[in-house]
């Protein structure tokens, strides 16, 4: 392993695509003294082989980062040589099925091998850390677009815990908590009453998910078969809550306060004039695109969300944010929630 710097891991499928590319170039601009040894990518889509192509043809957009780049497909992310105990090989062999044939969930979904791509993303950031040989991984959505100039400390504290930030349960994380207690071998109750976040970015040093990623796969089997079963409530975030809990001394332990918060362009028309206000007033460092949520864009939100990129220097007006929403416009299909 590495002895030091950060990779940056994002998980992308087909309708991302032009999100990714703003992504690269925010990287290539502000993140370019942040350490950044390796950017990985990980395809999550049915037509793999097509998207990894266009995704290598994205690649230049990293700039002086695009040297670090290597792209993986799922046979690269999850197919190797696992051994199950004895006593969970029928929970194992329930979810090798659901993950090798999804139509037995009633899913023919758009993701890895027709599964759920929400839910197999989340599979495919946990796998990542077999790849990764860097001390801490930083996990992007393809919708985290950064603004402003960051650097290691942003993402690290000096005490060598990843930055995160922390909140009471906030809509079904609770449960989702729960449900990952029960994958990790708790209890599901009590859950704590804090947690980290679990939105990106996410950071995490890269031996505690390696450590998750073995006690998960040691109880449940390969961990993509793990989440293609729809009924497994389970998230990869609240995974890292569980196991720090029960295994490192709590989150705190792991985690310091002061990660960058993403201001999120959700779909909830109610949230957005407070979103972008923030987003203005605090001269956001990063900001979050989701790419169903921006073709719905009033007129005066879309001049705000071309500001911010433009004042980021990813852009150079309306026209190109007009230009990107075109091109992410969702398709007949689904993939992700």
């Amino acid at each position: 392993m590495s002895r030091g710097g950060l990779t940056f891991v994002t998980v992308v499928h087909a309708g991302e695509l032009p999100l990714l590319g703003l992504q690269a170039r925010s990287l290539a601009r502000h993140l370019t003294d942040a350490g950044i040894a390796a950017v990985h990518i990980y395809v999550n889509d049915l037509d793999e082989a097509s998207v990894c192509a266009r995704v290598a043809r994205i690649v230049s957009e990293y700039g002086e980062l695009a040297d670090r780049v290597r792209v993986f497909g799922g046979t690269e992310a999850f197919l190797h040589k696992r051994t199950t105990r004895p006593r969970m090989a029928a929970r194992a062999a329930l979810y090798h099925l659901a993950a090798r044939y999804p139509w037995l969930q009633m899913i023919r979904r758009r993701g890895w091998n027709g599964n759920d791509g929400w839910r197999v993303q989340q599979a495919f950031k946990l796998a990542s850390a077999r790849h990764v040989e860097t001390p801490h991984t930083v996990f992007l959505d393809t919708k985290n677009i950064f603004l402003r100039p960051m650097v290691h400390a942003d993402f690290v504290a000096p005490d060598g815990r990843a930055r995160s930030w922390f909140s009471p349960h906030v809509g079904k994380s609770a449960w989702w908590l729960g449900r990952s207690q029960i994958a990790m071998g708790q209890p599901k109750d009590p859950v704590p009453s804090e947690i980290t976040t679990f939105v990106t970015p996410f950071v995490a040093e890269t031996a505690l998910l390696r450590d998750l990623l073995e006690a998960l796969e040691a109880r449940n089997g390969p961990v993509e078969n793990f989440f293609a079963f729809r009924l497994n409530n389970a998230t990869e975030f609240m995974l890292i809550n569980a196991y720090c809990n029960a295994f490192r001394g709590g989150v705190r332990a792991v985690f310091a306060d002061g990660l960058v918060r993403s201001h999120t362009v959700w779909g909830d028309p109610v949230l957005l004039d407070s979103v972008l206000a923030e987003a203005v007033a605090e001269d956001a460092q990063c900001i979050g695109l989701h790419r169903q949520a921006l073709p719905r864009l009033g007129p005066a939100h879309r001049m705000l969300v071309a500001d911010l990129l433009k004042s980021g220097g990813l852009i150079d007006g309306p026209t190109d944010l007009e230009q990107l929403i075109d091109a992410i416009r969702p398709v007949g299909h689904r993939h992700v929630a």
